[in-house]
């Protein structure tokens, strides 16, 4: 059988990143971070990049994944448009990557719980926590951080937060009874690799008409 390549855009975030897949294995990853959303210059850039470097043409994609967000509106908007319009120029499937599930995929050690965290501005993330075996245990919500937060988990437990309001999160929890580890990292296109591998035998793909990312804020909040 011949492998399924995916190519998969990043875009929740500053950071831009196009990864390129063969099944559920990571074959490359370009990346960039600015203060300014540059999203629109680099992305289209990145995406011939990446599969000229690999000898892959826009014909052997198997299907596009992208981050879906929560995230950016600036960024998640100019992924999907992207996305889209390869997804209806080549007739190939869509697939969604929640960011907050993909970052979980960022971690190289195992743990018990672990909770992603998008900077959503003052003292506000965009969150959920997932069980050891990348579950969800709560969906996405915006939570105002307090001394109190994620004291629902189970003491003794090991809990991983990552993402690039992990520091953010470490300021502000007290839970001692649990074992805290904090990464601070930007989202990236490679974490889209194992979760959209799944979707795409799974064959679940959103509709390239009314596909429409989640943004989890209105216009002009983020």
């Amino acid at each position: 059988m011949h492998a399924k390549y995916i190519l998969h855009l990043e875009t929740s975030t500053k950071a831009c990143s196009v990864a390129l897949s063969a099944d559920d294995v990571l074959l490359d990853c370009i990346a960039e971070s600015a203060e300014k959303y540059n999203h629109a210059e680099k992305l289209t850039g990145f995406i011939q990049s990446i599969l000229a470097k690999n000898h892959i043409k826009f014909q052997d994609l198997s299907a596009i994944a992208l981050s879906e967000g929560p995230g950016s509106y600036t960024g998640l908007r100019i992924g999907s448009s992207v996305a889209k319009g390869l997804c209806f120029g080549l007739q190939k499937p869509l697939i969604a990557v929640n960011s907050l599930t993909a970052l979980c995929y960022l971690a190289d050690k195992h743990y018990d719980f672990y909770i992603p965290a998008l900077d959503a501005r003052r003292n506000e993330i965009f969150t959920a926590v997932y069980d050891k075996n990348k579950n969800e245990l709560k969906p996405r919500y915006n939570l105002v951080l307090a001394d109190d937060a994620f004291s629902d988990l189970h003491a003794q437990k090991s809990v991983l937060v990552i993402g690039d309001a992990a520091e953010k999160v470490a300021e502000n929890v007290k839970n001692h009874a649990l074992v805290w580890d904090f990464v601070q990292t930007l989202p990236s296109a490679k974490a889209l690799v194992k979760p959209a591998w799944e979707l795409y035998q799974n064959e679940i793909f959103q509709d390239i008409a009314y596909f429409s990312p989640y943004y989890a804020k209105a216009f002009g909040e983020m």
